[in-house]
């Protein structure tokens, strides 16, 4: 069985077809002839395989040094080239030099190199080579790799991890490797990756391809290139010419790029190229896709064993199953419910990734366990046994980074779930975890577009700017008649339903007694919790609220005057954005709706010496909203805080605008009430 990290099922019968297509063209002596003005292009300035004691003083790089490493140089090239013994191949060539700082820049000594395979077939790694220099009494010293440190990992069917850590690292060392691949998998020229957790001084890629074979190059990231060509160049088949195309990228002084608050997945804002086969049209041969539709992938999908081949089966050996769990269902939705109920309480779920089925789903349903795909797949085969209307739904989850809406790409998702469609209805899925009510959805699906697989495959997208996910916490506060200075009451949040499964997953897993602590520690010392009651707990469908009773003292300097904070368990004490600048978007997970409200009595004797200032700010044209109102009347404070949202992801251009925003909103609600003793 496949799963989601494996190369496409069209790319798979693509490596049989291109290699019988290749074996049937003529073998000719090759010789590449570049255009001569790529030579003039500027290079870097890195001499591989030569340090000096100068390359040791830190104090000549041009980058932050701060995360421990800086990536000096890293150089990749790609190139397909031929020959009489194995035909076409594709090969890559890396070199990278490294100055590691501080023991924190100390994992970039460990280096993985995936391979891949498929059946007997498998890429070569044909060469490594890896040198440490340390600096010793002004001398330097190498420490070269040995082959014994170098070790293989198989990651699954598809994929083996030859891996390396190169000797004698210490603070202060150089580092460098080199290696090269040789592929006969021709639809796997590699990406590459400009940038990462550490800065790097100059990240090269260069391509060299025959225009036989034409690939859809897809570029990421908001760094600029310092460099960005294309060139024609020719290669000699025989006596025939035959064009080719060099690219090459180059970006310099790329900084670290590291997660911050509102980042769906750095993965997807890390400069890179990706590259994916579309095609191959060799001379006298008929023009090859390679890269297909989404029909074309649908299909394959569907009539594969491993995915959804027995959907449309009988599948008798549910029936007796069936008519028990739906017993006394009274509709279409009814009957859905029970399902579901019945597939997220009874089957558990062992891994999330994927989109391949591990088993058979008579085996999933038998051993009552399987991964998010069997999972799921499992339940539209229920759910179709009971001719209700059901199909697979493919997405790439937040970790997994974005999906390409254009490009039909199978391993760029990760993740199944369920559309049902009844009468006018449409609902989605995911029996995987049992806190989820009907119609909902983890949170970590919400990361753009997904596709659903059927005759009439089509887009869906899963927007966080669609998610609404309304908060509201409630404060009453009167002041104790036995005990001056000391407020005691009441405190109910009605959670978002994140939150809520978030709480209902801790419970699961800790145990009442741990939440409570938890609970009662993110108060301060001079506010206590009692009586903690949670509601909905089991029932999935509706948010969880927490009551507390709540005893506050206050914190007076002197007996004269009293200092309230009142915004009591707010999230909002510190701004949620950090960096001074940010180059790509601010993604919050869903739209942000919390309303605080606070009924306060003043203390005896008190009177109100300041009040913190209503407020009301709009952010965008509407965009966001915040409202602070507060008034005394009475002797009785109220309150009333709003923030909303009403879209999550905003532009980079909006992100100093929004620092703003957030600023205030914490300055605000760091304002206290004032009370002086009565004279």
């Amino acid at each position: 069985m496949y799963d989601g990290t494996i190369k496409s099922l069209f790319l798979i019968s693509i490596t049989k077809a291109t290699t019988m297509l290749l074996k049937s063209f003529p073998v000719f002596i090759c010789l590449c002839i570049f255009t001569s003005h790529l030579e003039a292009q500027e290079r870097s300035s890195v001499k591989f395989g030569h340090v000096s004691a100068d390359d040791f003083d830190i104090s000549k790089l041009t980058a932050d040094t701060t995360d421990g490493a800086v990536i000096i140089a890293d150089i990749g090239y790609s190139s397909i080239d031929y020959n009489n013994y194995n035909g076409f191949t594709l090969n890559f060539k890396r070199q990278t030099r490294i100055k590691i700082i501080n023991k924190n820049g100390f994992d970039l000594a460990n280096v993985p190199i995936p391979l891949y395979q498929d059946g007997e077939t498998k890429e070569i790694l044909a060469s490594i080579k890896g040198v440490t220099y340390n600096l010793e009494n002004g001398k330097v010293i190498e420490t070269k790799l040995s082959k014994d440190a170098i070790f293989e990992d198989n990651y699954n069917k598809n994929h083996v991890i030859r891996k390396f850590t190169l000797p004698e690292v210490k603070e202060g060392s150089i580092i460098e490797y080199s290696y090269t691949i040789n592929s006969g998998f021709l639809f796997n020229l590699q990406p590459w990756e400009f940038q990462g957790r550490y800065p790097c001084l100059w990240s090269e890629y260069e391509d060299n391809i025959p225009t036989y074979f034409d690939y859809v190059t897809i570029l990421q990231g908001y760094q600029d290139f310092y460099i960005k060509t294309e060139s024609e160049g020719s290669t000699i088949f025989g006596a025939a010419p035959a064009a080719t195309v060099d690219k090459r990228w180059v970006i310099k002084n790329v900084p670290s790029l590291k997660e911050e608050k509102f980042t769906s997945s750095i993965k997807n804002h890390i400069s890179k190229v990706e590259f994916q086969m579309s095609s191959i049209n060799f001379p006298g041969q008929p023009y090859k896709e390679v890269l297909g539709s989404w029909t074309k992938l649908s299909d394959d999908l569907l009539k594969g064993d491993d995915f959804g081949e027995g959907l449309n089966k009988n599948n008798g050996w549910l029936n007796d199953s069936m008519k028990t769990i739906t017993s006394s269902a009274v509709n279409d939705l009814d009957k859905a419910h029970k399902i579901y109920n019945y597939v997220k309480n009874n089957i558990k779920s062992t891994h999330r990734e994927g989109v391949f089925l591990g088993k058979s789903v008579k085996d999933v349903f038998k051993d009552k366990n399987g991964s998010v795909a069997d999972l799921n797949i499992l339940l539209i085969t229920m759910l179709r046994h009971e001719n209700i209307q059901a199909d697979p739904v493919i997405l790439s989850t937040v970790n997994n980074g974005y999906t390409n809406p254009i490009y039909p790409i199978i391993d760029k998702f990760n993740y199944v779930i369920c559309k049902v469609s009844i009468d006018t209805n449409i609902f989605f899925l995911d029996a995987s975890r049992s806190y989820l009510g009907f119609g909902r959805l983890p949170i970590y699906c919400y990361n753009g577009y997904g596709r659903v697989i059927n005759a009439e495959t089509s887009g869906v997208s899963f927007s966080p700017d669609t998610l609404q996910e309304p908060k509201t916490t409630n404060v009453n506060l009167f002041n104790d008649s036995i005990t001056p200075g000391k407020w005691v009451g009441e405190i109910s949040s009605a959670l978002n339903y994140k939150e809520s499964n978030d709480t209902r997953e801790k419970i699961a897993d800790k145990g009442r007694d741990e939440f409570d602590k938890d609970l009662r520690s993110t108060f301060s010392e001079d506010l206590s919790l009692s009586n903690i009651t949670i509601k909905h707990l089991d029932n999935c469908d509706k948010v969880v609220q927490i009551d507390c009773g709540l005893t506050a003292e206050d914190d007076a300097t002197s007996n004269d005057i009293i200092y309230f904070d009142p915004i009591i368990g707010g999230e909002y004490k510190e701004n949620p954005l950090k960096s001074a600048n940010r180059k790509f978007p601010v993604e919050m997970p869903y739209l942000i709706d919390e309303t605080y409200t606070l009924n306060l009595e003043v203390p005896t004797g008190y009177e109100v010496d300041e009040l913190p200032k209503s407020a009301k700010i709009i952010f965008n044209d509407g965009d966001a909203l915040f409202e602070y109102y507060i008034s005394n009347s009475d002797g009785i404070i109220n309150l009333s805080s709003h923030l909303k949202f009403s879209k999550a992801t905003f532009v980079p251009d909006d992100y100093n605008d929004l620092r703003e925003f957030f600023d205030y909103i914490v300055k605000k609600n760091s304002e206290q009430i004032v009370f002086k003793k009565k004279k």
